[in-house]
């Protein structure tokens, strides 16, 4: 479960990384947690933009706003099938641009470990 990541790229090298229609606005930041708004690339009506997003997913059938703190990482294996993620990866995908993302154990493993996961230039 990926619990944290850091963006801190320049926002204009990240339009023309993606070769989007405008860039993206944003504070940098070393500590991106669930719930906060973060850009990310979309594909809509054939034209690639930066747009903001809360990160977490709310499903639509979801009665709490909470929810979207358990839901911020899907499995590739299940993600197709899963219902709170279902639609939402048939019709609305997108890129989240990060540099690095820590990545916690579940707490049930005997052998607790933190891993950093970077993305070297």
């Amino acid at each position: 479960m990926c619990g944290r990541f850091a963006l801190y790229t320049d926002p204009i090298a990240l339009a023309k990384r993606f070769q989007t229609e405008n860039s993206p606005v944003w504070e940098a930041s070393y500590n991106v947690a669930p719930s906060l708004a973060i850009p990310n690339v979309r594909n809509e009506q054939s034209t690639i933009r930066f747009a903001p997003a809360r990160w977490g997913l709310i499903p639509s059938w979801a009665k709490d706003l909470k929810i979207g703190y358990s839901t911020i990482n899907a499995r590739a294996e299940t993600v197709a099938e899963k219902p709170s993620f279902r639609s939402a990866f048939k019709h609305r995908r997108c890129l989240v641009p990060r540099r690095w993302m820590v990545r916690m154990a579940r707490k049930r493993r005997p052998k607790d470990q933190t891993t950093l996961v970077y993305h070297a230039k």
